[in-house]
């Protein structure tokens, strides 16, 4: 890690590693006399040093048992007051339920006037839902006229479009006539040249023998003639070009004509080849006429190509402007019918709208609690009967003694338990101490691997033991956010849905549990993607305990109470300021004679009903009978709103690695403690054990004192960072300062939970080290390959070093990997 190669390794001074470098004298010479003087001095002082400790501890052990003296005359004391109290508290029950059983007999009373007032509300209330009924039905059959009109429009349209539709083809087969009288003409213009072109042979004979005598008698009329000839070849050919694509016009016009009376392909093209040839007789034709009678001819032809265009375009146009006013008409209508349908749809919507802030008014009126899971709670807190008082009873009568608990103890204790029950479990001293140091370096454990290897039991045995509160929460593969875990609130119903998960969050805050031991198991956790619904917690954590705080809702879950009492009145006259004066004028118009006005409610805008009831809430005033706050709702939530993660909470998530599960994320990994469960212990049963209450502030002490007594530097232990060098090299691994605070923490844990053990200091931390390195460090290691020379040959060597040191998991890790197995 950065930073390393300045600072000492001197984490291993009195715990077996290899001793700090011996320090170099600079420039200062001593005789041997000095010197041996500077050792017995030094020798002197570390001798002082271990008094020191030795007297420190001495003093703490008497000061503990004068404690401890103090703390059972105290126990005496309170017993005696305890008996006197109970006695008297007992005649003003006595007294107070005399009292009761009259109020409760009026209440009787009050309660049959409510329910003939609830019956009337229900009746209102059905009455209600009939005429909505009613709306119902008149919005279907505004509806469906709506959609029989439409469907009329619909038809409509389709009418004219097949009227237009046929009179285009009426003007199809117009021009169809017209370019059969107009081929009728070119036939007979092709008959008149065919005349006109004989009549032109004969004047080409003609032309030839006058143009032998002229050669023979006049040259120069003869090259007036050739220079004729030039010229009416000239004009021949642009006749020839004209006539051309006056041809292809025509054949595409043919094209068109073809393909809207649908002829097929073949006779298409036997259509073509018939064209084509009576374009080659019509060219050779043409060969024959002179170039003024061609002129005229094309001059003809254009002028009847140009009229026929004109035609095409106008009736185009025509027929656009026929399409564009049938669908403005039909715009037009259908703006008309849905603007009246509009109107129509808008009053039975304000209609509709009236009866529902009626209905929601009524609903919001008599809503009750708006989260009646965490108000349950809140009530079951003041019990003086049923279960969970009992629990209460149960630890206070097995409260452990401090002076004769610690770590190896408990671990001890737990153990025993365990193989006592009546369907026993087995555990090793290993995964025990591991379990608990994990609990002192994290609040979030993940026990994993395969299934019946007692996963889930674990937690369960050691809250068990302890006395604490432990509940089970089954993750579903459908959980997708926060809300799954926490719960949800409905905007209508004006009630926040508490899951069990918030439940237990909450009441593990409560002062009955405050000092308890709580586990919150999920089971299951990688059935969904833990980074989905965990996430916030997995943020949360990574702070101090004084910020582990989550926003349930926005709104608020508090309530206005139903009535106020003088006591609050009396309180606002005595205080003053702007803020009091404001509060004093809600309170005159919320309750006009100490019970809430729901009519004058509506006056009062939200914020200053907060106002109010922020301080209500944090007065703390009582109801008229003096048995629960004020203020409705949740009464331990932050703010109304926010829920605090007790640190008196831990997390534990257990998961299976198959085909049904998601992978668990190193971002999940790193912020937990891992335990890995492989296979079943095994065991014998022994006699039954009695459970003991460990209080959580009572095992927070045993985690500090361990830190103190056993206290680790991970940063300048030898072994973490030769580790680590090799696993940056060659794989590019490395750990971060939150897995180094973790590995600070659960060493110092787990070495004072294995004292006694027979195992020395030095072999307990190889063991803590061990469990560390192969769940969160070697972990990353698993889907990197080894058959690559340098990855095997980095392999060999921590698996040597984890040898050499006796980590036994890690050289099965390693092991593992240099097989190649997956």
């Amino acid at each position: 890690m950065a930073g390393r190669g300045n600072k000492k390794n001197n984490n291993n001074k009195g715990k077996g590693n290899n001793p700090a470098a011996p320090t170099r004298p600079i420039g200062i010479t001593i005789t041997e006399e000095e010197a041996a003087l500077l050792k017995k001095a030094k020798t002197i002082a570390k001798d002082a040093e271990l008094e020191m400790t030795e007297f420190k501890k001495l003093l703490e052990h008497d000061l503990e048992a004068e404690i401890d003296q103090k703390r059972q005359d105290q126990e005496k004391e309170l017993e005696g007051a305890k008996t006197e109290f109970e006695e008297k508290y007992k005649k003003e029950l006595d007294e107070k339920h005399s009292a009761l059983k009259k109020e409760t007999s009026e209440l009787e009373k009050t309660k049959i006037a409510l329910e003939g007032s609830i019956s009337g509300l229900q009746v209102e209330l059905d009455k209600i839902s009939e005429k909505i009924n009613n709306a119902d039905k008149e919005a279907k059959g505004i509806t469906d006229k709506a959609e029989e009109d439409a469907q009329g429009i619909i038809d409509k349209a389709k009418e004219e479009a097949q009227a237009a539709s046929q009179e285009v083809l009426d003007d199809i087969e117009k021009q169809k006539s017209e370019l059969e009288d107009q081929m009728d003409d070119f036939e007979t213009k092709q008959f008149e040249l065919e005349a006109r072109e004989a009549q032109l042979a004969s004047k080409e004979k003609r032309v030839s023998k006058q143009a032998e005598v002229y050669d023979a008698a006049n040259p120069d009329v003869v090259e007036s003639l050739r220079r004729q000839v030039t010229v009416t070849r000239d004009q021949l050919d642009a006749v020839r070009d004209e006539y051309e694509s006056v041809q292809i016009e025509l054949n595409k016009i043919k094209l068109r004509q073809i393909k809207s009376e649908g002829i097929s392909p073949e006779e298409m093209q036997k259509e073509n080849e018939r064209l084509m040839q009576k374009v080659e007789d019509l060219e050779n034709r043409c060969n024959r006429y002179s170039d003024y009678e061609l002129l005229e001819m094309k001059r003809a032809l254009d002028a009847e190509k140009d009229y026929l265009i004109r035609i095409q375009n106008q009736d185009r146009e025509i027929s656009e402007s026929k399409a564009e006013l049938g669908r403005l008409q039909n715009g037009q209508m259908e703006y008309e019918q849905l603007r009246s349908q509009l109107d129509l749809l808008r009053t039975l919507n304000e209609h509709l709208r009236g009866e529902l802030d009626n209905t929601k008014k009524m609903l919001e009126s008599s809503v009750g609690e708006i989260c009646p899971a965490l108000t349950a709670i809140d009530i079951q807190q003041t019990e003086l009967t049923g279960e969970e008082y009992n629990r209460v009873q149960q630890r206070a009568n097995l409260k452990v003694d401090m002076g004769s608990m610690n770590l190896p103890k408990l671990v001890s204790h737990v153990k025993t338990y365990a193989a006592s029950r009546s369907k026993p479990l087995f555990y090793t001293d290993r995964d025990l101490r591991s379990y608990i140091a994990g609990m002192a370096s994290s609040h979030l454990s993940i026990l994993q691997g395969m299934s019946g290897t007692g996963k889930t039991s674990l937690p369960k045995i050691f809250a068990e033991a302890v006395l604490g509160e432990i509940n089970v929460v089954v993750v579903e593969s459908s959980w997708r956010d926060r809300n799954e875990l926490l719960g949800y609130y409905n905007d209508f119903s004006k009630k926040f849905t508490a899951k069990e998960f918030t439940c237990d969050l909450y009441r593990a805050g409560s002062d009955r549990y405050k000092d308890t031991i709580y586990l919150i198991v999920l089971d299951e956790m990688n059935l969904s993607r833990v980074e989905y619904y965990f996430a916030d917690f997995l943020s949360i954590l990574e702070h101090e305990a004084s910020k582990w705080k989550i926003k349930l809702v926005d709104t608020d879950l508090r309530q206005l109470p139903t009535e106020i009492t003088k006591e609050v009145k009396d309180a606002l006259e005595k205080e003053s300021g702007k803020e009091i004066a404001e509060l004093k004028d809600i309170v005159e118009k919320l309750y006009p004679n100490l019970s809430l006005n729901e009519d004058d409610e509506t006056k009062v805008n939200a914020n200053d009903k907060l106002r109010l009831i922020a301080y209500l809430s944090a007065k703390k005033f009582k109801n008229a009978t003096n048995t629960r706050y004020l203020v409705g709702g949740p009464q331990n939530l932050i703010d109304g709103n926010t829920i605090r993660i007790p640190s008196n909470v831990w997390f534990v998530g257990t998961a299976n690695r198959d085909e049904s599960t998601f992978e668990i994320t190193d971002k999940v990994y790193d912020r937990a403690q891992v335990l890995e469960f492989n296979k079943r212990a095994k065991g014998k049963q022994l006699p039954e054990v009695d459970k003991i209450y460990l209080p959580y502030e009572a095992l927070e002490k045993m985690f500090m004192k361990a830190a103190v007594e056993f206290e680790f530097d991970g940063e300048n232990y030898a072994l973490l960072a030769e580790i680590e060098q090799i696993l940056q090299a060659n794989f590019k691994i490395s750990y971060g300062n939150r897995i180094l605070d973790q590995i600070n923490k659960f060493v110092p844990v787990y070495v004072a939970a294995g004292q006694g053990s027979g195992l020395t200091n030095d072999d307990l931390i190889g063991e803590a080290i061990d469990y560390q390195l192969t769940y969160k460090v070697l972990r990353k290691l698993e889907y990197v390959e080894m058959n690559r020379d340098t990855n095997k040959d980095a392999g060999d060597k921590l698996r040597k070093k984890f040898e050499q040191k006796g980590m036994k998991l890690a050289k099965e890790f390693m092991d593992w990997k240099l097989r190649g197995e997956e």
